[in-house]
């Protein structure tokens, strides 16, 4: 009995260490486990770390390493983003750059921010929007705008933007830097984006201002050369033709005008200007404030004058514009009416199978 007593202690013990051990290992891979799951989870949150093991992988030298590791490092320490630094690296490694140019280049990229971000903390108090500026304005840097160029749009941002409240004034920053950073990025000179957006300051033009000139340079990019509609702009700004009517003049690529040739209407002339003529079959443009208004082409109509303006005149077949408050009248074409005539205005004279129409 007491043999028996004795061996069943055994069992138990034995079984007890085993379960004991069963514990520790189960606790053991579960830690295990877990460490490999944060593990794995810091890589992918952290580019830096897999970056490292990416250059490794590729048999990069110690040295190498230790250099784009310490300027990411140093780039956080400073605020700036290091991911543009990271995928610098993954471009050199695709395109089979040496090992000293990927250093090279990423010092650049590093340079770049801490320039770009610097500029921005100057110019805007609030963290978060200098960033953001800070980030537009190393994009306009990647895109080709020169740091000399930056500097002389943001000298003028300075002193534009003295008197403006802080919203209207950080809305006005990051706006002209990303017009200056959409001319790079389509090829146009880094001194005429410059000039352009310098002399648009110089013209009061506000964030929606900016935008509107944005816009217009995109859409009439489709007609000519970034470069030539980058310098018409210029050019108009300087003459204080609105954001809105800007136009291409000029450009040796074939590419048609807006505003003339075959079936096109000419655009609106500015508060004292004449509207331009139609083309062929296209409507006279609109007069300013005091602007006589464009005649049409052959079938074209004549556009409307401004307040004090006269309408343009009709082409062959085509109506006269209605003059402004105090003015005639365009005359019609050879079958068409002549236009209204203003509040105090006669109408203009009609074609020869058309009719005059007065006020």
């Amino acid at each position: 009995m007491k043999k028996m007593t004795i061996l069943m202690g055994s069992m138990l013990l034995v079984s007890s260490h085993a379960v004991a051990a069963d514990l520790a290992n189960s606790e053991s891979t579960q830690f295990q486990e877990e460490t490999t799951l944060q593990y794995q989870a810091r890589l992918q949150s952290d580019g830096t770390e897999a970056l490292l093991q990416a250059m490794q992988r590729n048999q990069f030298r110690n040295k190498t390493l230790v250099q784009v590791r310490n300027m990411i490092e140093e780039a956080q320490e400073k605020g700036l983003p290091s991911d543009p630094m990271v995928h610098k690296v993954y471009e050199g490694m695709v395109k089979k750059v040496s090992e000293e140019k990927i250093v090279q280049a990423v010092k650049r990229v590093q340079n770049r921010y801490e320039n770009a971000y610097r500029q921005a903390n100057s110019l805007i108090s609030d963290s978060e929007e200098a960033k953001e500026l800070g980030q537009v304005i190393a994009e306009a840097y990647t895109a080709g705008l020169t740091e000399e160029d930056a500097a002389q749009i943001m000298s003028q941002l300075q002193t534009r933007t003295k008197t403006e409240n802080m919203q209207e004034a950080n809305e006005l920053m990051v706006q002209t830097m990303a017009t200056a950073r959409v001319m790079a990025r389509r090829g146009v000179d880094s001194t005429t984006a410059a000039d352009v957006l310098v002399n648009a300051l110089q013209h009061a033009y506000q964030a929606r201002e900016m935008r509107m000139l944005e816009k217009s340079f995109v859409e009439q990019t489709r007609y000519g050369s970034p470069e030539d509609v980058a310098s018409d702009f210029s050019a108009d700004i300087s003459q204080d033709v609105a954001p809105a009517e800007l136009r291409v003049r000029s450009s040796d690529n074939g590419f048609m005008k807006a505003g003339s040739g075959t079936d096109s209407a000419r655009g609106s002339g500015g508060s004292d200007g004449a509207g331009g003529s139609g083309g062929s079959d296209g409507a006279g443009g609109s007069g300013g404030s005091d602007g006589a208004d464009g005649s049409g082409g052959s079938d074209g109509a004549g556009g409307s004058g401004g307040s004090d303006g006269a309408g343009g005149s009709g082409g062959s077949d085509g109506a006269g514009g209605s003059g402004g408050s105090d003015s005639a009248g365009g005359s019609g074409g050879s079958d068409s009416a002549g236009g209204s005539g203003g509040s105090g205005g006669f109408g203009g004279s009609g074609g020869s199978g058309g009719s005059s129409s007065r006020r």
